[in-house]
């Protein structure tokens, strides 16, 4: 496999299609890893986001939705929630990490021969609509 094709696929992408939306980091890992780096608007809030791209079979799409926000006041209603959204999407789904914060996460699985990014696009296009339309939700739970 040569070393970091979906990244250097996915910027050459990225430049020609959608230039200036993602900042590239090359982390000098022995898998090559790219972390492409942007922000998400949404309700008036910027959402980083990130696209994991190595050598491996898997490009991760990550959006930080929310930070501190689970709670125990809203534990349940919050829980309850990103659950629904789960079982409703599969491209992607909401996991809480030990900090309670929230994140978007999609995995798509793709060797260097059949890498698309415009599938990339498409998905994190996804990400977008739902958080559109999703977003304030669920900040209403975490604030409750």
């Amino acid at each position: 496999m040569a070393e970091a094709t979906k990244a250097k696929a996915l910027k050459e992408y990225f430049e020609a299609n959608h230039p200036g939306i993602f900042q590239v980091e090359e982390i000098g890992d022995e898998i090559h890893t790219h972390v492409f780096r942007s922000h998400i608007q949404t309700e008036g809030q910027s959402l980083p986001t990130a696209l994991f791209v190595d050598d491996t079979i898997y490009v991760m799409i990550r959006v930080q939705v929310a930070t501190g926000a689970l709670k125990e006041k809203n534990e349940e209603q919050v829980l309850t929630y990103l659950n629904e959204q789960n079982r409703s999407y599969k491209v992607f789904k909401y996991f809480l990490d030990e900090e309670g914060n929230i994140f978007l996460d999609a995995c798509v699985p793709t060797t260097d021969d059949d890498f698309n990014p415009e599938l990339i696009r498409v998905i994190l296009d996804v990400m977008v609509g739902h958080l559109t339309e999703n977003y304030s939700g669920l900040m209403k739970k975490i604030w409750a």
